[in-house]
């Protein structure tokens, strides 16, 4: 008898040590950039956007479990390139005007092996884009790219190029500015366990 009350103790004990662990984005160690290309050459430029959402409320059984419906919200006038020229230009010219607050929405439809199927939610155009992604140590990487003519932007993209004409001048003499944009997330995942 002693023995099967020592026994159920201890089982109680161990079950009330038995944790539940959960998933969640951490927002606060959580990227995301854009890359604008000038020049004939197409060189790149970096941003990051200081004001972003990864559906920071929702909590997961496992990190991969994440991504499906995510929904990745980006104040697009937070952009931060580390020049304070450039974001003024950027934010007048380009997102001052957009239709939908200047926000970007990326929303998660289908998640594959190596590839996400989004839709990117932008000047109140919605278009399919799909990233490549990369899941390891705690973060899931996801590269895509667009090009803003798709979104109805002429106008903003032709604005930028007038503004930016000098600044966009290679060495050969040309003033080029692409319509095309590189999007990057780098989310950082906390494991909860209670």
């Amino acid at each position: 008898m002693k023995l099967i009350l020592f026994l159920s103790s201890l089982i109680f004990s161990l079950n009330l040590q038995a944790k539940t662990c959960t998933y969640e984005f951490d927002e606060d160690n959580s990227v995301v950039e854009g890359t604008g290309f000038k020049f004939t050459e197409k060189t790149g430029v970096k941003a990051k956007f200081a004001q972003f959402d990864l559906n920071k409320m929702e909590k997961k059984a496992s990190a991969k479990e994440l991504l499906d419906g995510l929904k990745v919200t980006v104040n697009l006038m937070s952009i931060d390139s580390g020049n304070a020229l450039r974001d003024k230009n950027m934010r007048e010219t380009l997102f001052a005007n957009l239709i939908g607050d200047s926000q970007a929405i990326v929303e998660v439809t289908k998640v594959k092996a190596k590839e996400i199927e989004t839709l990117l939610h932008l000047n109140d155009k919605k278009l399919p884009i799909n990233f490549s992604y990369t899941m390891k140590k705690g973060i899931i990487e996801a590269k895509g790219s667009f090009d803003a003519i798709n979104f109805a932007m002429n106008d903003a993209i032709v604005s930028l190029k007038k503004r930016c004409k000098s600044l966009h001048t290679g060495s050969d003499g040309k003033s080029v500015t692409w319509s095309d944009f590189d999007l990057s997330v780098k989310a950082a995942i906390k494991k909860v366990c209670k």
